[in-house]
């Protein structure tokens, strides 16, 4: 059974392979993808030294230290029941970076629109720099037309994924930000992710 390192380097390798191949300036968003793999695989190294000799390779996501794991007997497999926001943070960017280079490289981004997702995701990465986010910010962040973005940001409001609020130096501007449902949300969707994809 080929574990997870082998996995990875099968990754890189053929990231490595269609950076040398690809023609018409894909050649060098495939290098950017390999860049940011390789940087991804990096931090989980650093994060996992932290966790020192005894730490269960059933772990998800490989950063016990970073995440809320909850202990179970002996013989019994650890889960987790949160994910730090630097996780977090660290993972919603890296997704957003890949969707963008996936639409780069296939040269059809409408092929892909999820802009609720990006908007989620860059807002997100936003809260954790303490960044506030305008309507004109989020819908550019969505990949698609701003008449598209501004449907799926009221869609998303509706629902109550993210609060509007008023900007108090200029009216005519209103910030995004995301409610506790969606970090409540967000933070069961990693938890999933770990679950499958440990990094």
């Amino acid at each position: 059974m080929i574990d997870m390192r082998e996995q990875v380097d099968i990754l890189l390798h053929e990231a490595k392979e269609a950076a040398l191949c690809g023609g018409d300036g894909r050649g060098e968003i495939a290098g950017r993808l390999l860049r940011t793999a390789k940087t991804l695989i990096e931090i989980a190294e650093e994060v996992l030294k932290g966790i020192g000799p005894h730490a269960s390779a059933a772990i998800p996501l490989g950063i016990e230290h970073e995440i809320g794991a909850v202990s179970h007997p002996v013989g019994k497999r650890r889960t987790i029941d949160s994910v730090s926001p630097v996780v977090q943070q660290n993972l919603a960017a890296t997704f957003y970076r890949i969707r963008r280079a996936r639409d780069e490289v296939f040269d059809r981004p409408e092929l892909f629109a999820d802009p609720a997702w990006d908007m989620i995701l860059d807002l997100l990465v936003a809260e954790r720099k303490n960044k506030s986010i305008s309507v004109t910010s989020a819908c550019a962040a969505s990949g698609v037309p701003p008449t598209t973005a501004l449907r799926w940001l009221n869609v998303l409001e509706s629902r109550g994924y993210v609060d509007r609020t008023e900007d108090k130096m200029d009216r005519r501007r209103h910030f995004i930000s995301l409610t506790d449902k969606t970090r409540r949300t967000m933070n069961q969707f990693f938890v999933r992710v770990g679950q499958f994809a440990p990094l």
